[in-house]
């Protein structure tokens, strides 16, 4: 079903890119063709019209040895807007619907009276003792804390019931911590190995750097475009 959705969605892609000339949809090849004409137009001397067209609207924001085409920002604080080629649009605009609870969507409502009262104290005192043993581990009694662990660690834990954790049946795929977590770009957490290489991927350029081809990286978005 998964691939079928995925194909489909490709195919109305295509089809809306191609039967508009100006569309801003981009193929993984035209996508690094265009970082490769930013990087030539911002050194070039003499500019065409058309590089100083380009210059105007795309920006190429280097993260962690990485090259991301952005919307041209007026400076540098300004959050970027991240431009996705078509080959990786449905993985990026899945991950940003899952990392968001798919807009809030899939809330679940158990009803607790379908389940006999001794499967509910069960439950209730597995709770409780997690919650316990998370208070006493973290030495604080801050338990409205702590339940969100509780709640996360059940919810990640495999269910013998469903073949699966309650997560994945919900959102179709395992839970994401640590780094993956973040919004970093998978290139980017790929490179990582060192706490030295997460400094690096959040670090200024130096000052003989290029402006338009190597910029700060600043809590990138997961899954952003122009409209």
């Amino acid at each position: 079903m998964a691939c079928s959705q995925e194909a489909q969605f490709y195919e109305k892609v295509m089809l809306k890119k191609n039967s508009d000339s100006k569309s801003l949809l981009l193929t993984k090849i035209e996508y690094y063709n265009l970082i490769e004409e930013l990087k030539v137009a911002a050194s070039a001397k003499n500019k065409s019209n058309r590089q100083y067209y380009i210059l105007g609207r795309y920006e190429v924001l280097q993260c962690g040895g990485v090259e991301k085409l952005i919307k041209k920002r007026k400076d540098r604080t300004q959050e970027p807007v991240y431009f996705v080629h078509i080959e990786d649009m449905f993985d990026t605009i899945k991950r940003a619907h899952i990392a968001t609870g798919h807009g809030g969507r899939d809330k679940m409502v158990k009803d607790l009276s379908r389940y006999a009262n001794g499967s509910v104290e069960r439950l209730n005192c597995d709770i409780k003792d997690m919650l316990i043993s998370w208070l006493s581990d973290n030495d604080t009694s801050d338990w409205p804390m702590g339940l969100k662990f509780v709640q996360f660690q059940k919810n990640t834990s495999y269910h013998s019931g469903i073949k699966q954790s309650p997560y994945k049946a919900l959102f179709g795929v395992e839970a994401r911590v640590g780094l993956r977590s973040t919004a970093l770009p998978e290139e980017v957490l790929k490179t990582m190995i060192t706490e030295e290489d997460l400094l690096g991927a959040y670090s200024f350029p130096s000052d003989s750097t290029r402006p338009d081809d190597s910029l700060e990286c600043t809590n990138p978005p997961d899954a952003s475009r122009e409209r």
